[in-house]
């Protein structure tokens, strides 16, 4: 059974004043996960301000994303090169269907801080990020303040970023 409510009335009870609990569905919806899905259906229950707890469900054809196909989803490559694959999406340089999953998941994180009043606005808004290079730029601050030293950090992530843009 889908837990979403249950859990989105427990974060009421402990103070949250808004909120999504997601739980996304395969296709032929045998499986789950604990995102927005752009394979089947999500189930959302979303907390908003004034306390009341909508129940929806949503399909990523609905807010105008393509159904992936789960293969192109999957991991198939060892660790660098998949953070290269993941450089190539935040850089811009990839439109497929893991950009439009991370997209979807932006979305309820950007309704939530009032950057969207919808799922399909806070879609195109992170898709406007990543164009905009603001992604990129933010995980270079993130490196440089995670290490103290972080010349050789940084020096990798532009290493990789060459090679996710070449």
């Amino acid at each position: 059974p889908e837990m979403v409510l249950p859990i989105a009335q427990a974060m009421r009870e402990i103070g949250y004043k808004r909120a999504f609990v997601v739980h996304g569905k395969s296709r032929d919806e045998a499986r789950g996960m604990d995102e927005l899905s752009t394979l089947g259906r999500s189930l959302i229950a979303e907390l908003t301000e004034d306390g009341t707890i909508r129940e929806y469900a949503v399909r990523a054809q609905d807010l105008g994303i393509k159904e992936a196909d789960e293969p192109s989803l999957l991991h198939e490559s060892d660790r660098e090169t998949e953070a290269i694959k993941l450089l190539r999406l935040l850089s811009g340089e990839d439109s497929s269907s893991k950009r439009d999953i991370i997209c979807l998941n932006a979305a309820p994180l950007l309704c939530i801080t009032d950057h969207a009043s919808s799922l399909k606005e806070g879609m195109d808004r992170a898709s406007d990020i990543i164009d905009s290079g603001k992604t990129i730029k933010r995980l270079k601050a993130w490196v440089a303040e995670q290490n103290s030293d972080a010349s050789r950090p940084l020096e990798k992530l532009e290493e990789m970023l060459a090679q996710a843009c070449s």
